[in-house]
């Protein structure tokens, strides 16, 4: 189990495209200065669940706190000597769309995937629960499946792919569904055909970036 903070710092990152990478300077009380950037943390999260048959896609889906074009949670310190990768708060930040996405880890690769699934099984008191519908409904946790762990991957990032995947009916049917704690494990189900992207598309990154260092490994 690994728990992943939103407002810590990262390592270093290949991910200085386009605008995905800010600039600023650390002042004398070791704070963080910016000629541009903010966000805008005014608007309140909205989040209402679709058809109880199926809540995911909600029925309305408001991020809250929005960053304007010049913003990123990404920086580079430029009187510190290296990189660093902080994130707010769940705080939407469009300039992150310039990392590419769907090439998973490697040389020269920023990100890791992150494997999010959207019909697995729903109830607070499940120990099977997982996923999106079970996010929306029971208010926890949707508990996905990491690509890799820090000091045992290492190629690890903290910047995240999002694959987004669905049991498919007959896997529905034949009562596959069940939590999926491993990378490989839930490939296999895709393989056999058993998990695909959503309402049957192809598997595979859906171009969704999330920053999200984990900062402790319980096991």
């Amino acid at each position: 189990m690994v728990m992943c903070k939103k407002a810590v710092a990262a390592g270093l990152l290949t991910t200085q495209v386009g605008q995905a990478v800010r600039e600023g300077e650390l002042d004398r009380e070791a704070g963080l200065v910016f000629d541009a950037g903010a966000v805008d943390f005014r608007p309140g999260r909205t989040l209402r669940a679709g058809p109880t048959s199926k809540p995911f896609p909600p029925a309305a889906a408001v991020p809250g706190s929005t960053a304007d074009a010049q913003y990123t949670p990404l920086v580079r310190i430029a009187n510190a000597g290296g990189h660093i990768a902080t994130l707010d708060r769940a705080t939407f930040a469009p300039a992150m769309e310039d990392i590419p996405v769907g090439r998973d880890d490697g040389a020269f690769s920023a990100i890791e995937r992150l494997f999010v699934m959207i019909n697995g099984p729903t109830g607070r008191r499940n120990p099977q629960r997982q996923g999106l519908n079970s996010s929306i409904l029971d208010h926890l946790d949707p508990l996905h499946v990491i690509g890799g762990i820090p000091t045992l991957a290492l190629d690890y990032s903290p910047m995240w792919d999002i694959n987004l995947g669905q049991w498919s009916p007959g896997a529905v049917r034949r009562g596959y569904r069940s939590r999926l704690i491993d990378e490989f494990q839930l490939l296999g189900f895709v393989r056999r055909g058993h998990i695909t992207g959503p309402d049957g598309a192809r598997y595979g990154s859906v171009g969704i970036r999330v920053k999200c260092p984990i900062v402790h490994r319980f096991l």
